[in-house]
C-alpha cells in the first residue's frame, strides 16, 4: 500500500508539474498575503513587495539550480572554467540580492 502511494507521488512527470506551477504560483500567493498583511495593517504597498519578494526566492533559486546544471552539463563537473562561471553567478546574485535588501528594507524613517 505505502509502495502504491509513494510511486504515485514521485512519478517524475507528476513532480516536474508540480514544480512548474510553483514557479509561478509562490509569487502570486506571496503577492497575495502580502497585499492581505497590508490592507490589515494599512501599509499594504510595502507588505505587497515583502510578499512578493518572499514568494520569488523559490523561483530565483529554481533558475539558479537549472543554469548551474546546463553550466556542468556543458564544461563537467571537474572543470576549472564552469566552477568559476557559477562562483561569478552566485556571487553576483548574492551581492545583488543585499544590495536590494539593504535598499528595500532598511529601517529608515
Amino acid at each position: 500500500m505505502l509502495k502504491t502511494i509513494l510511486d504515485f507521488i514521485l512519478n517524475e512527470d507528476r513532480l516536474n508539474l508540480f514544480f512548474r506551477h510553483l514557479l509561478w504560483m509562490t509569487p502570486a500567493i506571496g503577492l497575495i498575503i502580502g497585499c492581505i498583511s497590508g490592507w490589515i495593517r494599512h501599509r499594504n504597498p510595502k507588505h505587497a513587495m515583502i510578499g512578493l519578494s518572499i514568494g520569488l526566492i523559490g523561483s530565483m533559486i529554481s533558475a539558479l539550480w537549472y543554469m548551474y546544471n546546463a553550466i556542468m552539463d556543458h564544461f563537467g563537473l571537474d572543470s576549472v572554467a564552469g566552477l568559476l562561471i557559477n562562483l561569478l553567478i552566485f556571487t553576483l546574485v548574492g551581492l545583488l540580492l543585499g544590495w536590494i535588501t539593504r535598499y528595500f528594507f532598511s529601517c529608515k524613517k
